[in-house]
């Protein structure tokens, strides 16, 4: 579970829905997720000072696409995701965790140019 502006994100076993939750557990927004394997070498380098607990057992791009048909490719949102095998291995839950990551860099070059942005990037885990 990710939590976003106070909404929880939740995925459904097979992470290919996701929907957000209130406080209340009413459905705000959902979805469906695309996935598509990439390769390590596309890995930018604002992740390097971002590493995820675990060792990586892949790296991936999900594509989050807002709304119930999963066709509508209007509202979407992409993410970088490093699957990885945890740390503190328990008896109960996945195998692979996904840690999702976005690269801000070129955004926050282009806004404040004079400032010498040289990386920005953000990462959440799911739990």
């Amino acid at each position: 579970m990710v939590t976003f502006n106070g909404l929880n994100c939740y995925m459904d076993n097979s992470w290919t829905r996701w929907f957000l939750i209130d406080e209340y557990k009413n459905i705000v927004m959902q979805g469906f997720i695309e996935k598509a394997n990439k390769e390590v070498a596309e890995i930018p380098e604002s992740y390097k000072n971002l590493k995820p607990d675990g060792t990586i057992g892949g790296y991936m791009e999900w594509t989050f696409i807002i709304g119930k048909n999963p066709e509508d490719k209007e509202n979407v949102i992409k993410y970088d995701v490093f699957l990885c095998s945890p740390t503190r291995s328990t008896s109960v839950g996945p195998a692979l965790v996904p840690w999702f990551y976005k690269d801000l860099t070129q955004y926050y070059q282009e806004e404040y140019p004079e400032a010498g942005v040289r990386a920005v990037a953000v990462s959440y885990q799911i739990q």
